[in-house]
């Protein structure tokens, strides 16, 4: 009990093998890019080069400095924008994309002021 306590003070993912062979998989069908666009804009393009929807890919986007202020858009009008969490101590932006279609690409931009 004191190991698995340790591990979730820790932040360690706990997780059963049938969990870990979805995730697995599931990571083998993404194709992620990531970009720097001049001193405030990144540009993020995600594939899913696989056979069958993507439920939820989570991509963490580390800064060198967290910004203050950021702003998402997408580069084609009406495409779906993730749900995005922060984390200011280890300066991280998650964003949480939802029903990625079998060969559907997004490109989404961060807009951010230091």
């Amino acid at each position: 009990k004191d190991v698995l306590k340790y591990l979730k003070e820790k932040d360690v993912w706990i997780t059963s093998m049938p969990v870990l062979y979805n995730w697995w998989t599931n990571k083998n069908r993404v194709e992620l890019r990531v970009e720097a666009r001049g001193s405030s804009r990144m540009v993020i393009a995600i594939s899913n080069v696989g056979n069958t929807t993507l439920k939820e890919v989570l991509i963490p986007v580390d800064f060198t400095l967290m910004p203050k202020t950021y702003k998402l858009s997408t580069e084609i009008i009406n495409t779906p924008l993730p749900e995005t969490s922060v984390d200011r101590d280890t300066k991280k932006l998650t964003l949480k994309i939802k029903d990625l279609k079998e060969s559907e690409s997004r490109i989404y931009y961060i807009d951010y002021k230091n």
